[in-house]
C-alpha cells in the first residue's frame, strides 16, 4: 500500500492511524511537510513486509514488526509510548535494516526504544544495519533506555550520526542507558549524555 499526501499545489496532508496496522504487505507513506501518526502497533498482529515513512514529523505509539523487511522513518521521529522495532519475526532469516533519518525524541519522559535487527545465531544469517541520527528532546522529552541489537552469524552494523542525550540530562530518577549489541560506527563527531 502506498499513500502520498505530498501536494505540489496545496498544503501536504497529515496521515493518522488511530489503531493497529498489520498485514503481510509493505506500507509506504509520503507526507512531505505534514505529520504521520501511528496511534498503535504496526505489524504486531501480522508482520509487515516493509515500512517506509517520509514525513516532516513522525509519531510512533506502538511497536513495529516486519518479517525481514526494512523500516525507514525519514523525518523527526517522536515516540509516544515504549517502542520495539523488530525486523525479523522468528530469527530464522536475515533481518531488515532500520533507518531513523531525523531527530529522535519522546513526547513524555520515561519511554524506551528497543531495536532488534538480530537474526539469531543460525548458520548463514545476517543481522540488519541500524542507522540513527541525533537523540534529543525535540518533541518535549528525552528517551530513557535505548537498546539496539544487530547480532547474527554475520552481525549488522550500528551507524550513529549525531549527539545522543537520554533521560532529561540525568534530572530524572532513572538515568537513561545505552546498550549497543553489535559493531558501532560513528559517522560524525558526537557527544553522549545519559
Amino acid at each position: 500500500l502506498s499513500i502520498n499526501t505530498n501536494s505540489s499545489t496545496s498544503s501536504d496532508g497529515d496521515v493518522t492511524f488511530s489503531a493497529l496496522v498489520f498485514g503481510g504487505h509493505s506500507l509506504s507513506i509520503t507526507a512531505g511537510s505534514a505529520t504521520t501518526t501511528f496511534g498503535g502497533s504496526i505489524g504486531t498482529a501480522a508482520a509487515l513486509s516493509q515500512l517506509s515513512v517520509s514525513s516532516s514529523s513522525i509519531r510512533v505509539g506502538g511497536s513495529v514488526q516486519t518479517e525481514g523487511g526494512d523500516v525507514l522513518l525519514l523525518g523527526a521521529t517522536a515516540l509516544t509510548a515504549n517502542v520495539t522495532i523488530d525486523t525479523e519475526l522468528d530469527a530464522d532469516s536475515n533481518a531488515g535494516d532500520v533507518t531513523i533519518g531525523g531527530m529522535l525524541s519522546a513526547t513524555a519522559a520515561g519511554f524506551d526504544l528497543t531495536v532488534n535487527a538480530s537474526s539469531g545465531s543460525s548458520s548463514g544469517l545476517t543481522g540488519g544495519d541500524v542507522t540513527l541520527g541525533a537523540l534529543n528532546n525535540a518533541a518535549g522529552a528525552f528517551l530513557n533506555d535505548v537498546t539496539i541489537d544487530t547480532r547474527a552469524e554475520t552481525n549488522g552494523t550500528i551507524f550513529l550520526g549525531g549527539n545522543i542525550s537520554t533521560d532529561n540530562n540525568n534530572s530524572g530518577s532513572d538515568n537513561g542507558s545505552l546498550v549497543f549489541l553489535g559493531q558501532v560506527v560513528l559517522t560524525a563527531s558526537q557527544t553522549w549524555d545519559t
